[in-house]
């Protein structure tokens, strides 16, 4: 129904400038990772990055209120890390997609934008969408929707979700290689009446208890431009984002008819469950819920 076309995210963006999260490792159980695994010493190089550790790392849920059918799906964007350890401690590098696979081609690269498949019955009308394995590295695979899931239980969100969604200023660090983002403008509704939603929010990882982490954060202080944010301007960290269906939006799309995807009216308001944090980086406070868009 009206709702088969929105499967949420709002997703990110980034900035040239992105700033220090102010997370910092838990030495012991660094050296313990640097024990296991061996030491390398300089500037990131092919033969360090031979050496590390690859990982997915689940980053933001997205899901929808008021659509019974879709009460259990969920929309996930997750990013591949590299650990590698050194004398100076564990270097976390965020990967991209490998060359031959469709993410890499994909408008929401070098992050994995995906929506879980529900059952063998939806895995079948599904086929051609399904989601891929190997997308950051070799046996990258049995590890989707958060849990242990093959591949083959997700699949490519709705190319009519998609319509609402606009990515620009995709950046990502080629010296630490360890963030990246996007400006994302996401528009669904009538002209005039549309629920908008614009940020710049990027991803970042770093190390954390020995391993490394990434993280979604929101820009609070964008540059007047808009396409970058100040260097403390990264100070709410992003869980989770729930779209509100609008029945009698959808109702009304009946018979006015929309000519595209962007201008139908099915959905309400966005929210995101999220955590504020200082100029350092350290939480304020427990997580919350924050109205991010309404119509």
């Amino acid at each position: 129904m009206f709702i088969k076309c929105w499967y949420l995210l709002i997703i990110s963006a980034c900035s040239a400038a992105i700033g220090e999260t102010g997370v910092a490792s838990s030495a012991l159980g660094a050296w313990a990772f640097l024990g296991q695994v061996g030491l390398v010493e300089g500037p990131p190089s092919v033969r360090d990055r031979a050496v590390g550790v690859s990982r997915r790392v689940p980053l933001v849920v997205m899901k929808i209120a008021g659509y019974a059918p879709f009460a259990n799906k969920r929309t996930r964007l997750d990013m591949g890390v590299l650990e590698i350890p050194t004398m100076a401690g564990l270097r976390c590098e965020l990967l991209v997609p490998r060359p031959a696979t469709q993410a890499s081609q994909a408008a929401w690269a070098p992050f994995d934008f995906y929506t879980n498949v529900l059952n063998e019955s939806e895995q079948r009308e599904q086929a051609s969408t399904l989601g891929e394995p190997d997308i950051f590295f070799a046996g990258d695979d049995d590890n989707r929707n958060g849990a242990a899931d093959s591949h083959r239980w997700t699949m490519v969100p709705q190319r009519s979700f998609q319509a609402s969604l606009e990515f620009g200023n995709r950046r990502m660090g080629e010296q630490t290689r360890d963030w990246a983002g996007f400006l994302v403008k996401f528009i669904r509704g009538p002209s005039g009446a549309a629920l908008k939603y614009e940020s710049l929010i990027s991803v970042r990882a770093f190390p954390l208890g020995g391993k490394c982490e990434a993280r979604v954060f929101q820009c609070q202080k964008p540059s007047p431009s808009g396409t970058s944010c100040e260097p403390d301007g990264w100070t709410r960290w992003l869980h989770e984002i729930t779209a509100h269906a609008d029945t009698r939006g959808a109702l009304s799309d009946l018979w006015k008819k929309p000519t595209s995807e962007r201008e139908k009216n099915d959905v309400s308001a966005l929210d995101g469950e999220v955590t504020d944090l200082d100029s350092t980086g350290t939480p304020k406070g427990a997580r919350r819920i924050l109205r991010l868009a309404t119509k």
